[in-house]
């Protein structure tokens, strides 16, 4: 497949640097933009430079007046390079997971109403069978039962090195309270974490640049919930307490951990300001805007330092190119003045 040479746009977001009466302030963020226009699929990291997103040309000029809609399906950014290349085997493909030598992701059909779970080790395919696990942490694709699936329990597994997360009665952790419990790997005595299983809400993920897990505390509402971090010999250390910010209460809808700290996201209207949707970091007890807009799909560089986004534009009447874009925005070398 001959690459294509995309265009970038590479600006800094900047609107001002005031602060919002509810408390944000905004900074400058380098910002890259897809030439080619985007999807609504899934997006995801295959190393620190290369983005898997789902694409297509064409849909340019004035409203009403597009060109056809070309080459769609699934294309891989290589950031350094500035190119897409088309990567057929991908089209159809969705929830990705992928981590040193392992490679899975689910293979829909056509109509999108079914799919089947593809697996590969060192690019090699494995064969699954009716029956398997996938550890989501490591990726690593189990055809023999794993040791952290434990019958009538609530587990989440963790690295292999690290062991798993025991949140009580299976059915019932999210009901009643139950104590978390770490087991690691080797050792039959669990470690308490001095969390409990209504607080926490069972998603857990790990994070390389930290090599650690981030939990994240059940939402009320919208609002923006506690955070903490887990670390692999079992201390766990508070990320970020809501109580106290007046912000947090304002509609908040998905979040994600850089580098430099949490990435809040408001979505609707009614956000901050009744109108002020966004990207809100979260740094040294200082909320910053960090891009204005719609923004859906998301994922971080294993690195922690670069988020790719989809960026939506539905409150506009613009041509099909224009109505969702992958954007890039380089974290780590933004608003140097947030510490």
């Amino acid at each position: 497949m001959v690459p294509q040479i995309m265009r970038f746009v590479i600006g800094m977001f900047c609107l001002t640097f005031a602060s919002c009466a509810w408390g944000a302030t905004t900074m400058p963020f380098p910002i890259k933009e897809a030439a080619i226009a985007a999807g609504k699929r899934d997006i995801a990291w295959l190393d620190n430079t290369h983005v898997v997103f789902d694409g297509f040309t064409g849909g340019e000029g004035s409203l009403g007046h597009e060109s056809p809609v070309r080459d769609p399906g699934m294309y891989v950014w290589d950031l350094d390079r500035g190119t897409a290349t088309r990567e057929p085997r991908f089209d159809r493909a969705g929830n990705f997971c992928n981590r040193g030598p392992y490679l899975s992701y689910s293979e829909f059909t056509e109509d999108r109403k079914s799919s089947k779970r593809r697996a590969f080790e060192n690019g090699k395919e494995i064969a699954l069978p009716d029956k398997y696990w996938i550890n989501p942490q490591s990726c690593h694709t189990y055809l023999t039962r794993p040791p952290w699936d434990i019958d009538g329990r609530a587990t989440v597994p963790l690295l292999e090195e690290h062991g798993y997360i025991d949140r009580g009665v299976k059915g019932q952790d999210r009901i009643k309270n139950f104590p978390l419990l770490y087991y690691r790997t080797g050792s039959t005595q669990p470690l308490p974490l001095e969390l409990d299983s209504n607080q926490v809400d069972p998603h857990i993920r790990y994070y390389p640049f930290i090599d650690s897990y981030l939990l994240e505390g059940q939402r009320v509402a919208l609002w923006a919930p506690p955070l903490w971090v887990l670390h692999p010999n079992g201390a766990v250390e508070q990320l970020f307490a809501p109580e106290g910010q007046a912000w947090v209460k304002f509609s908040w809808s998905w979040l994600e951990l850089t580098k430099r700290g949490p990435v809040f996201t408001s979505l609707t209207l009614g956000g901050p300001q009744g109108s002020e949707p966004g990207l809100y970091l979260w740094a040294g007890g200082v909320l910053t805007r960090v891009a204005d807009g719609f923004f859906t799909m998301h994922a971080v560089s294993p690195d922690g330092c670069k988020l790719a986004v989809i960026k939506s534009r539905p409150e506009r009447s613009l041509p099909t190119a224009e109505l969702h874009r992958l954007q890039i925005i380089d974290i780590c070398n933004g608003g140097k003045n947030v510490h």
